[in-house]
């Protein structure tokens, strides 16, 4: 018989939140799969957010086969995972881009304007859309991509506490380490740039988090 997990009801593994956590996500009509090893680093941790088909997608965990999508089988796509709560942390974070831009109110823009944004940042052009001009990255493209993975982490704060999450440090180093690579790639772009401080980043739409599914 497959366990019942009750929100009120302590939770006693990882493993237990970040099944709610997925079923969370699921819920609310975004799909969450493995990626492979041309989209995504060997890193037990590696995730991105898309909007392409099927639909509002996170991607995580390189595998060499074909993908596994969670909203199949939960338990199967969780006994694949190489560290439960770096993942979750992760995909609690994708799941942030995801609900700003839902919060924007028109979360196709969001995502065209950011991932323009992250394009100027990378240095290799190949694939890059016809409507996209490689430029250099700008003073406010570099603010604009760390406030809004600076963001994302702290919508991902309260969508993990609503699960249960505990493992706080272990949050708080992935976090940092993850804002610290981005503060880093804009740094070798933009000489002098430093990271917005975080009481100057505008706060989120509350309407960015949405009441937990039962």
């Amino acid at each position: 018989m497959a366990a019942v997990f009750m929100r009120n009801a302590p939770l006693t593994s990882d493993r237990d939140v970040y099944e709610l956590l997925l079923r969370r996500i699921i819920g609310h009509g975004v799909h969450v799969r493995t990626g492979t090893p041309s989209q995504l680093d060997a890193g037990p941790c590696a995730g991105f957010y898309t909007r392409e088909h099927p639909g509002p997608t996170i991607v995580v965990r390189a595998l060499p086969q074909d993908c596994v999508f969670a909203e199949d089988d939960v338990g199967t796509f969780l006994d694949g995972a190489r560290n439960l709560i770096c993942e979750c942390c992760i995909v609690a974070h994708e799941y942030g881009h995801h609900l700003i831009g839902e919060a924007t109110g028109d979360a196709d823009a969001y995502m065209h304007r950011t991932s323009e944004i992250r394009w100027k940042f990378d240095n290799n052009a190949e694939g890059r859309p016809d409507d996209w001009v490689l430029v250099e990255p700008r003073l406010s493209d570099a603010d604009a991509f760390y406030d809004d993975e600076f963001r994302a982490w702290e919508v991902a704060r309260v969508e993990i506490r609503a699960v249960g999450f505990a493992s706080w440090r272990a949050f708080e180093e992935v976090r940092a380490e993850r804002l610290k690579s981005y503060a880093d790639g804009i740094a070798a772009k933009i000489p002098g740039w430093a990271p917005t401080p975080a009481q100057e980043i505008n706060p989120l739409p509350s309407k960015s988090c949405p009441a937990p599914i039962s």
